[in-house]
């Protein structure tokens, strides 16, 4: 549940997060996201930055210099970013993640964007993860969003090469 993914691209693909930590001037750290997707068959990839913030789980994601085609479709703009939810096997790494963010338009009257992010580690998800984590996200008290339009995609990550 993205725009700035589908529909924006209505034939989306091999959807790939891979965060980092980064230092940052100041002795500070940040979360460097190095992000790609196939939209129509062609790779796109992109580097978001999060800011950690006084809360944990609760960051500030945004573009450095995002392309023209961007700021005209969703303008230069900080994300607020809050993992929601995340399963732990008790290993080093989640099992999965649920980040959601959203934005206010202008007014300050209503929600101009809202976008979910529901990450693993595993790349063929079965059909019970997958609703588990939907489960996660509407007992979170997320559903009203996520039922809005145009609702929750399962992007297929089926053949996907990563660049790698």
């Amino acid at each position: 549940h993205d725009i700035t993914q589908y529909p924006t691209c209505p034939q989306l693909g091999c959807i790939r997060s891979v965060k980092t930590w980064t230092d940052v001037e100041g002795g500070d750290f940040e979360i460097q996201d190095s992000f790609s997707l196939e939209c129509f068959g062609k790779t796109f990839t992109n580097v978001y930055f999060f800011n950690t913030t006084g809360e944990a789980g609760y960051l500030l994601g945004y573009l450095n210099d995002p392309p023209q085609w961007w700021q005209r479709l969703f303008g230069d703009q900080v994300y607020p970013d809050t993992i929601v939810e995340f399963h732990d096997d008790g290993g080093a790494q989640y099992e999965w993640v649920i980040e959601f963010q959203c934005t206010n338009a202008d007014d300050g009257t209503s929600v101009q964007f809202t976008g979910f992010n529901f990450y693993t580690r595993e790349q063929h998800v079965s059909d019970e993860t997958v609703a588990e984590m939907i489960q996660a996200a509407r007992d979170a008290g997320l559903g009203i969003y996520m039922d809005a339009w145009p609702g929750v995609t399962n992007v297929t990550q089926t053949d996907c090469a990563y660049g790698e």
